[in-house]
């Protein structure tokens, strides 16, 4: 196994802190030197041409082949190793006031009232904000990415989504009031004294359980809880090869939820700069660009008058992509009170509002010809949205699905309606490739019990319905 070795960081060329080091990697079944490689590569190493290792961190292709060049080495590794990195809690600026916000306890309620008094008056606390000061901004809607028609020509149905809920919670975490105070420690105490009544209301947490008829509603502009009915393919060619099949298979499946949970807790700091009235933004992101779109859709706030600061991402995986409410609500407190207002999420309040991912079930079919040729393949997929549409779940959920529904086969019909769903759960947003490992997943499922129901070899049914070489592009 490879050897791990603790090697000052002066020995690969760079310059250093003290007490600084760096980690080096040798194989000594590679080279049988027992000088560790350092962060480059020499003329004195003596695995120059030495067969490849089948294991360990140093891997490569057999067929790979050495280049005369120095190779190009990775040029933030020691910055970040050595703890000089700059994530989203590293940002502070002078002056800045920290957020905190108090969250539902409770999946589905009515809000009969807000009692921020006691809190208000806390030793350092500038301001409470509830779902009222949200509404009266006008921070009550997101960027949905979905602009094409359903089924029938229906739109996509977006429900209102208060920065900080007004009249009803629908997920637990939910924000219900944003303390901003002088220190972090002071707006988490006052967090304590906000007392909030609740009506408790039935919850619906599974998509089948919130499209069943008289199921509890969570938007009036959503009736039976369908966000969006989309279809993709060709249905009555589909239905044609169903009927003329020798064998059909058939599988409901559930591409789980998942919480990305990357090991950088979401954080945000806004500055507000009253001289050209711009905002700046010190947060963890995947992308400047759509993070501007959505937060001047959210507030009415020109798109250059939006500043986004970002170095180092602990992570992202789609999660980050998204302009959360707890920043709509930075930027009022900002311009307010004049200071900037700083917010790090804790990993509880990660599990309870940074968005989820995948959430499908699907029933899928699976039609074949008595040779084992497929035919049609037909799907239903409800996608989980959770409480609130965000900015890329319902594409990741129709749009990308459809454009891969034949996965590496050759079928010849296929046809899929894809329904997303409201639940009082935490928002599902795009996650490591945004439903297209969730189609995939669900064909070679379909494939599988196909070949068992078959008595077939799985990798031969695979053969037989492989896309041709001579069929691409297909």
């Amino acid at each position: 196994m490879p050897r791990v070795h603790k090697v000052n960081a002066l020995a690969a060329g760079r310059t250093r802190s003290a007490g600084a080091v760096a980690f080096a990697v040798y194989n000594p079944s590679v080279c049988g030197s027992r000088r560790p490689c350092s962060a480059r590569v020499d003329s004195n190493c003596g695995g120059k041409g030495a067969p490849i290792p089948r294991h360990g961190l140093s891997r490569m292709s057999a067929t790979h082949k050495a280049h005369d060049h120095a190779p190009a080495m990775r040029v933030e590794d020691f910055r970040l190793v050595t703890g000089t990195g700059k994530y989203a809690a590293d940002w502070n600026l002078p002056g800045q006031l920290y957020a905190h916000f108090v969250r539902s306890d409770r999946a589905h309620a009515e809000i009969v009232s807000v009692n921020v008094e006691k809190a208000a008056k806390y030793p350092g606390v500038k301001r409470v904000y509830t779902g009222e000061d949200a509404m009266r901004a006008g921070y009550d809607k997101f960027f949905v990415i979905v602009n094409w028609p359903g089924r029938g020509g229906e739109p996509i149905r977006k429900p209102p989504r208060p920065a900080l809920a007004a009249g009803r919670v629908r997920h637990v975490g939910d924000a219900v009031a944003m303390i901003v105070a002088d220190s972090a420690l002071a707006a988490q105490d006052a967090a304590e004294l906000v007392e909030v009544e609740y009506r408790d209301l039935p919850a619906v947490v599974t998509v089948e359980e919130a499209l069943a008829e008289g199921a509890p509603q969570l938007h009036e502009a959503a009736p039976r809880n369908l966000a969006f009915d989309y279809e993709g393919g060709n249905e009555e060619a589909v239905k044609a090869a169903f009927a003329n099949a020798a064998h059909v298979t058939r599988l409901r499946l559930e591409v789980s939820r998942v919480a990305p949970n990357p090991l950088e807790l979401r954080g945000c700091t806004v500055q507000y700069d009253p001289g050209d009235e711009s905002y700046h933004f010190y947060v963890c992101i995947q992308g400047i660009n759509m993070m501007r779109k959505q937060l001047a859709f959210a507030t009415d706030v020109p798109e250059d008058k939006l500043v986004i600061h970002a170095q180092d991402v602990g992570g992202s995986f789609g999660q980050r992509s998204a302009a959360y409410p707890e920043y709509c609500m930075q930027m009022l407190a900002a311009k307010e009170l004049g200071r900037p207002v700083r917010w790090i999420s804790t990993r509880t309040e990660g599990f309870m509002t940074d968005t989820h991912g995948r959430a499908n079930t699907v029933t899928g079919e699976l039609a074949l010809d008595r040779g084992g040729k497929f035919l049609a393949m037909r799907l239903d997929w409800l996608g989980d949205m959770g409480a609130y549409l965000s900015a890329t779940g319902s594409a990741s959920h129709t749009r990308n699905p459809t454009t891969c529904m034949t996965g590496v086969y050759r079928i010849p019909a296929l046809y899929g309606r894809f329904r997303l769903v409201f639940t009082n759960t935490v928002p599902v947003a795009a996650y490591r490739g945004a439903g297209r490992p969730d189609i995939a997943y669900v064909i070679e499922r379909l494939v599988n019990r196909a070949a068992a129901e078959l008595k077939m070899d799985p990798a031969e049914l695979r053969r037989r319905n492989f896309i041709p070489p001579g069929a691409f592009p297909y």
